[in-house]
């Protein structure tokens, strides 16, 4: 008896111990969806995005995001934007700031043609600074999960991401 007491004991407290590793895991999962959920909730009521994409872009410095609503500009810092005095034109509140870059771009990204919004040509003409409305699944297009600030090279076809948030409504301007 004293046998089978002592295995009864052995697998009593392997099955605890397995009972407690599951929950201690279900912990850490829960733990991680909230911090994930007040991540993104983070973003959304900020201006935040710490990617360094931004700084492989000629001239980015003259790249202006506008928030019409509050009538501020932000320009592009380390961690996402931050507020500057330069001037911004606010008097245009649409979808297409620049004609000619937008037909441009639904030649050259056909298949982003209905996602793009707000667009402008670099000083220069050698690039066009866009914003790209991004849905979950091409299936609802209308489900828009964040909204990226892209500059597409006129030279090379290639495309930067210059800024990307949950927030909308910001209007573009390069000098």
């Amino acid at each position: 008896m004293t046998n089978l007491s002592r295995i009864t004991s052995k697998i009593t407290k392997f099955i605890f111990r397995l009972f407690c590793l599951i929950l201690g895991l279900h912990v850490l999962f829960i733990v991680f969806l909230l911090a994930a959920g007040t991540y993104k909730v983070m973003l959304s009521w900020t201006l935040l995005d710490v990617s360094q994409e931004y700084k492989k872009i000629d001239a980015y410095e003259g790249i202006v995001l506008k928030d019409y609503n509050k009538q501020k500009a932000y320009k592009r810092s380390f961690c996402g934007l931050t507020e500057t005095d330069e001037p911004a034109d606010f008097s245009y509140h649409g979808e297409q700031l620049n004609s000619t870059a937008h037909d441009t771009l639904q030649r050259l990204a056909p298949g982003n043609a209905g996602h793009i919004g707000q667009c402008t040509l670099s000083p220069d003409g050698r690039r066009i600074l866009y914003v790209k409305a991004n849905p979950s699944d091409e299936a609802d297009p209308t489900d828009i999960v964040d909204y990226s600030y892209n500059v597409l090279n006129l030279d090379d076809g290639t495309v930067l991401e210059y800024f990307r948030n949950p927030r909308a409504g910001l209007g573009v301007e390069w000098h």
